[in-house]
């Protein structure tokens, strides 16, 4: 031991984060960028650096087939993007809101790439109470594609997942299927 304390590693682990999310080694990047952002090496990182690390998250979390990690982050986005989630051009461009709401647009694609528009089988894992949150994140991200232009493909295939879950663990009369 050379008296370097993991936190003092952390910049290199950043690095190597970014080395294997390059390399495509998804798993393994996920796993070292979640351990910076909870460093406090992390929470020091400008705002800008911390939501980019974090679609870098999402954007692995999907290559692993994890869409309900990766539509936390975006719903987590898309609550911080405040009225410009509303809007269908960006008002302000360089606000912290539309840096979110950007991210979360930018994500349309690769949820459109990511679920078939119709599922007959629950892609989410977990127990019943995170099935059902993560449902409500699928239904809540599918329904603000539904606005957009050219979001039919990704919201159909998240409202088709979301309901599956519901369906299945709550039956169809419940409220959260209903929605």
């Amino acid at each position: 031991h050379d008296g370097s304390s993991l936190e003092d590693l952390t910049p290199l682990m950043h690095k190597l984060a970014n080395a294997h999310y390059l390399k495509g080694n998804a798993g393994r990047a996920v796993e070292l960028y979640r351990e910076v952002l909870a460093s406090d090496y992390g929470l020091k990182l400008n705002l800008e650096e911390r939501i980019n690390t974090k679609e870098r998250i999402a954007l692995l979390e999907l290559r692993l087939d994890n869409i309900a990690e990766a539509s936390a982050i975006y719903i987590e986005f898309l609550n911080a993007s405040g009225d410009e989630s509303a809007r269908q051009s960006i008002k302000n461009p360089s606000s912290t809101e539309a840096l979110y709401i950007s991210k979360v647009r930018a994500s349309l694609e690769h949820f459109t790439e990511s679920l078939p528009p119709v599922h007959t089988q629950e892609i989410l894992s977990g127990s019943d109470n995170e099935k059902m949150a993560a449902a409500r994140n699928l239904s809540t991200l599918g329904g603000y594609f539904a606005t957009l232009e050219n979001g039919d493909y990704a919201a159909a295939g998240l409202l088709s997942a979301a309901y599956t879950t519901q369906y299945k663990l709550a039956g169809g009369a419940h409220q959260d299927t209903l929605q």
